[in-house]
């Protein structure tokens, strides 16, 4: 199943609660954003920040999984996108971010 991109939209909200904050009040507040069907169907998610001075490959790879597990839930249904977060900045860093991200498909 390919799902309807009109239905989804995926945001980097920023690196700081402030900016987070903010996007989530222009998304409240923008008319033609809340004209929007993803909007409308509480389908906007947030995705980490990846690039600020240089990319973050580990928050790279933790967005796809993300994203992959939203958008195809039934091939990602093995995969917890905190833990696999985890995992991947354990790999990189040396030690599990613990991002603790909303993850209510887990």
């Amino acid at each position: 199943m390919t799902p309807d991109p009109t239905l989804w939209l995926i945001l980097s909200f920023g690196n700081t609660p402030s900016l987070a904050n903010s996007a989530d009040l222009t998304i409240q507040n923008d008319p033609a954003l809340k004209a929007l069907t993803a909007v409308q169907a509480g389908r906007v998610y947030g995705v980490l920040p990846y690039n600020w001075y240089t990319k973050n490959y580990g928050s790279i790879l933790a967005n796809a999984y993300f994203i992959g597990k939203m958008l195809y839930s039934e091939r990602f249904k093995d995969v917890g996108p905190v833990a696999k977060a985890d995992e991947i900045y354990q790999f990189f860093v040396g030690k599990p971010e613990s991002c603790r991200v909303a993850d209510t498909r887990r």
